[in-house]
């Protein structure tokens, strides 16, 4: 029996959480400090530094599926948010992209057992396309006042993750949603993009919502939610054909797509057969109107 991936990383994990390196650099004071969150703390003239909106939508793109959020009010800190990950070379895109307010990667040599954790949590080979990987790194943010607020919305009474009802989709955040947790499959015999929400994600019906105009369907397995995206085309138009670093097997070499021919008329997203849509993915995207059940029955 397992321990569970927590309880064997813990053992691992360096218990600094600040920076490793030898001092950072303060930006309103130009000064270098061993901890800049203290000097933040301490200062008459500096101030926390708060992440911009292009740092924010980042942030909530991976807690959308491997990010969370870590409550230190026991200690009298502020909530910091932690990445962990197989995939080093998207977190040191991560680590460049928030700047002054991440500490360095840190590594956490995991043994056997986290590695058949991997494997049997995430068995359709979703957790960044390598559950046998011996490695886990991690990257966390300095805390910061400015994450209060994530740890209010972000997670429930209970400490599990979800996700706010005031969370908008961006393309920044579905498209860092995608690398963490996307790939194109064939589905019935048409090409597909496929998210699996695992059950350390939050509920399907938030993530659900997020990729509503992109015609989404969801199927369920006993180890696991998938959430079908149909409009791969528009899909890609809006998140961007660059990939993020280390995710580039994600991502077409092509945008020439086998697309359904039926187009939903309340989401444009592409079926191969609209009653099939609308009877598993009934949503405020796709309320059925009579005038709309009148054009599906002339289709099918």
């Amino acid at each position: 029996m397992y321990r569970g991936l927590r309880a064997v990383i813990m053992e691992s994990t360096p218990e600094s959480t600040e920076s490793t390196s030898d001092k950072d650099r303060c930006p309103q004071c130009d000064n270098e400090y061993k901890n800049l969150t203290l000097h933040w703390y301490r200062s008459s003239e500096c101030t926390y530094q708060r992440p911009t909106e292009r740092q924010f939508e980042i942030l909530e793109g991976f807690l959308l599926f491997r990010g969370s959020v870590i409550d230190n009010s026991q200690t009298g800190k502020h909530p910091r948010i932690k990445f962990r990950l197989t995939n080093r070379q998207l977190l040191e895109w991560v680590r460049k992209e928030l700047g002054v307010i991440a500490n360095e990667i840190q590594t956490e040599m995991v043994s056997e057992d986290a590695a058949q954790y991997l494997a049997a949590s995430f068995p359709d080979d979703s957790y960044e396309g390598n559950v046998n990987a011996q490695t886990l790194y991690n990257l966390r943010t300095r805390a910061l006042p400015a994450f209060s607020t994530y740890m209010r919305s972000w997670t429930d009474s209970e400490g599990k993750r979800v996700v706010p009802e005031t969370v908008t989709p961006t393309p920044t955040k579905l498209r860092i949603a995608y690398g963490l947790a996307g790939s194109i499959q064939d589905r019935n015999g048409r090409d597909a993009i496929h998210l699996s929400i695992t059950r350390t994600d939050p509920p399907i019906e938030a993530i659900n919502s997020l990729f509503g105009s992109f015609g989404p369907a969801v199927t369920h397995d006993p180890e696991s939610t998938h959430l079908w995206l149909h409009n791969c085309e528009k899909f890609f138009h809006y998140i961007g054909s660059e990939p993020l670093p280390g995710c580039e097997h994600r991502w077409p070499r092509t945008m020439a797509f086998d697309e359904p021919d039926d187009v939903c008329p309340a989401c444009n997203g592409r079926f191969s057969c609209l009653s099939t849509h609308y009877a598993t993915k009934p949503n405020q995207f796709c309320k059925i109107t009579p005038e709309l059940q009148r054009e599906i029955n002339s289709r099918d």
